[in-house]
């Protein structure tokens, strides 16, 4: 079988009160070739005469929306003067080119040697990564190194065409799976609040940007003191220097860093709110809480070692 465009990666959305207002506010106007390239040919699958015919780019947004990843073919038997299909087949259809780059995405220019190339990949889920973790890459709509979900310029769009309020309460919709090969791992769906303010002004995206790689120095750190309490624990009444795989198995018996994570999300949800609201108080509270939390899985670490 032949992936389908959504079946890689994280696909975003915005969701509004009901299905309607979701639909309309995903609706990117058409055509658009910033969203993807359109020719005089574009029209859904049910509208071609053969819509197998060999092409690796869709011929514009509706032939992507309906693009044939694979050909089925049901096999019908006759059964009481009634059809009935029991049996079916599937083989590879189209196959989209690398270049493609699916609107409900979002991409991250590749660097090699330091230098960025033409090439980029797009966002996926991550077992030891949570999603908010990336935000601000959600919401950068000026770089030429990243390329947030199309609906996000979108929203930004009605905004400011004042098709929609700033206070409109919109959130975030992610899905998608993690998979190896072809064996899903797991699917996960999750909705974040998007206020509407942080489309209007970069400097909201710096703030978070910001934020977030605060949290990554401290998580650097908080995994060199966890190393380094791990190895004199193991030193403890040893000859040699322990082994670098019993000490990885200590560090995460701990489990230290991923609490750090998880109880760092709803201050980060927290700061967002407030961010729209009163920035400097916003960054205050995040020094607070960021160094109140690592603080703790560091003593609990120790509390650990000394239990033990």
């Amino acid at each position: 079988m032949t992936n389908s465009p959504f079946a890689r990666g994280v696909i975003f959305w915005g969701r509004g009160s009901t299905l309607f207002e979701t639909l309309l506010l995903n609706l990117f106007q058409y055509p658009d070739d910033g969203i993807m390239p359109n020719t005089e040919r574009d029209m859904p699958c049910w509208e071609m005469g053969d819509p197998f015919a060999l092409r690796h780019e869709p011929n514009g947004y509706l032939d992507y929306l309906t693009w044939q990843s694979n050909r089925i073919r049901l096999i019908p038997e006759a059964e009481s003067k009634q059809a009935v299909v029991r049996e079916m087949t599937m083989i590879p259809g189209l196959r989209l080119g690398p270049d493609v780059k699916s609107p409900q995405k979002r991409y991250v220019q590749k660097k090699k040697k330091g230098e960025y190339i033409d090439e980029y990949s797009f966002l996926y889920f991550n077992a030891n990564k949570a999603i908010w973790r990336d935000y601000d890459s959600l919401l950068k709509r000026n770089s030429q190194a990243v390329k947030p979900p199309a609906a996000l310029e979108w929203l930004a769009d009605l905004i400011r065409y004042g098709h929609l309020e700033e206070n409109y309460p919109i959130r975030l919709m992610a899905a998608g799976m993690l998979a190896d090969q072809a064996k899903p791992i797991f699917y996960r769906r999750e909705t974040m609040p998007l206020p509407l303010k942080l489309l209007r002004s970069a400097k909201y995206v710096e703030d978070i940007e910001g934020i977030l790689g605060q949290a990554e120095d401290i998580d650097g750190k908080l995994r060199n003191a966890l190393n380094t309490l791990a190895e004199h624990v193991l030193q403890w009444g040893a000859e040699g220097r322990p082994d670098s795989n019993d000490r990885k198995n200590l560090v995460k018996q701990w489990n230290a860093q991923e609490r750090f994570w998880i109880e760092l999300e709803p201050r980060f949800w927290e700061f967002i709110q407030t961010l729209v609201k009163d920035s400097g108080q916003a960054l205050e509270q995040w020094q607070d809480d960021l160094k109140r939390i690592a603080a703790q899985r560091q003593l609990q670490a120790g509390m650990n070692k000394v239990l033990s």
